[in-house]
């Protein structure tokens, strides 16, 4: 649990055998993680009080050997190497953002993002995630790949051919990512949201063995059970309820309709012969409330057999939410978008560091519904927990864990009301670092004094 929290351990696992040519570069990386970790959203120089210091960041960042693959590679492995331990369901939740610098115009070497309108780099993120339904945790990333996109354009508004050419080579980025993952257990599963309703990607998954649950996007040409030729979308909704389920969702209680059914999708007629395709049979989940206008439409290689099955899946659906949540920790949580390095080559290599520190800010939500009634006395350190009772006067004997991290985050900005629910990452990681202030007084009265 406290590993979290051990940003000198944490650096040393993610960085200390990143291969970047020189040991002295190992031994910055971490130097600079840990600063990193301890305070994720100020800037650089308050992060690094030392000149001298700054100065080599600012050098192992801007170095031609050090690069966004090279300095992520230890963790993606270590991540791999937890999936492959764990016996229930792994997660492998894609999804694709951008990073937005147009107002530093400083900046060299970025790309286009948007309508062309402004200027930054793209990332696309893979966050593996041991599923349950109650308590899951985040493993870490499996991979990430960042870019910067070509910036001549004919107007304002009109891509080359090259830069259409790169869109559509970005639809790619999720069949890299399975390929740079390897091959797949029994119990993982790829999550994806409509931008992952690719049919290549789809065939890619049969024949590579990777289960995945994805939105659809596309109205497709389907062949129903009947062999009948059918629009998707006008298909799907044509299907009875077989299941209503209450799921919770964004803290409300939601009562959903489902229905489901096998089926076989069609190959596309642009780009493809289908001589050289024949269809992919999938299950197709139609979960909606009418009420809140809310409907998804699901597409999944496994097989859904009873309602039970069906609302695993979507409960799987439901957990894509956490790579949103990841961004934010990212773009909010460590200031991504607020740094000022000069190059491009300088912000790819931060946000390297800063999407592994992400994962352990989102780590934070998860610690308070882990055993929230076992004693606190069991599972927190001494000096820790003697601080946090003397400061709410609570009985070191009797607090449990649930008690000493809502009062860990009231110091960080939670209210506490009984419609809040748990506390976020945000506040959890505000009201720790007041925590360690707290501690680092209290151990600096306990020095003897010289003389």
């Amino acid at each position: 649990m406290w590993d979290i929290f051990n940003t000198t351990k944490c650096a040393q696992e993610n960085w200390h055998n990143s291969k970047l040519g020189d040991t002295r570069r190992n031994k910055r990386v971490i130097e600079l993680a840990k600063a990193l970790l301890d305070k994720p959203s100020e800037s650089l120089p308050c992060q690094i009080s030392q000149w001298k210091d700054l100065k080599g960041a600012y050098r192992l960042l801007s170095s031609s050997k050090v690069n966004h693959q090279s300095l992520q590679e230890e963790h993606w492995h270590n991540t791999l190497l937890k999936a492959r331990e764990r016996q229930k369901t792994i997660l492998f939740i894609q999804d694709t953002s951008e990073l937005d610098y147009s107002k530093h115009t400083s900046s060299k070497d970025l790309g286009y993002i948007g309508n062309h309108g402004g200027k930054g780099m793209l990332f696309h993120t893979c966050l593996t995630v041991e599923y349950e339904k109650a308590t899951s945790a985040v493993l870490g990333l499996a991979y990430q790949y960042a870019w910067t996109r070509n910036n001549k354009t004919t107007t304002k508004h009109t891509e080359t051919r090259l830069q259409t050419s790169q869109r559509w080579n970005e639809g790619k980025f999720w069949e890299q990512t399975l390929t740079q993952i390897g091959t797949p257990q029994n119990n993982w599963v790829n999550v994806g949201n409509r931008g992952n309703d690719i049919f290549t990607f789809i065939r890619f998954c049969k024949n590579s063995s990777w289960n995945y649950v994805i939105r659809a996007k596309h109205n497709r040409k389907i062949i129903t059970q009947n062999n009948q030729q059918e629009k998707l979308f006008v298909w799907i909704k044509s299907l009875p309820q077989k299941a209503v389920k209450t799921i919770t969702l964004n803290q409300q209680e939601i009562e959903l309709s489902i229905s489901w059914e096998k089926i076989k999708i069609s190959t596309p007629k642009n780009g493809f012969k289908k001589s050289n395709y024949e269809e992919i049979e999938v299950w197709c989940i139609r979960c909606w409330q009418e009420n809140n206008n809310l409907e998804w439409v699901l597409l999944t290689n496994i097989p859904i057999l009873s309602t039970d099955e069906a609302l695993e899946k979507i409960e799987w659906y439901k957990s894509r939410w956490l790579i949103e949540e990841y961004h934010k920790c990212l773009k909010t949580g460590c200031n991504i978008e607020k740094r000022q390095l000069t190059t491009a080559h300088g912000l790819l290599s931060l946000l390297a560091l800063l999407s592994i520190i992400a994962t352990k800010l989102i780590e934070l939500k998860f610690l308070v519904r882990n055993s929230p009634e076992d004693k606190a006395r069991n599972a927190i350190p001494q000096l820790i927990l003697r601080m946090i009772c003397a400061r709410f006067r609570l009985s070191e004997e009797s607090v449990t864990l649930r008690q000493v991290w809502h009062k860990i985050a009231n110091l960080g900005g939670f209210i506490g009301r009984k419609s809040d629910g748990d506390p976020g990452w945000q506040t959890l990681w505000k009201g720790w670092l007041r925590v360690l202030d707290m501690v680092a007084g209290a151990e600096s009265l306990s020095i003897p004094k010289c003389g």
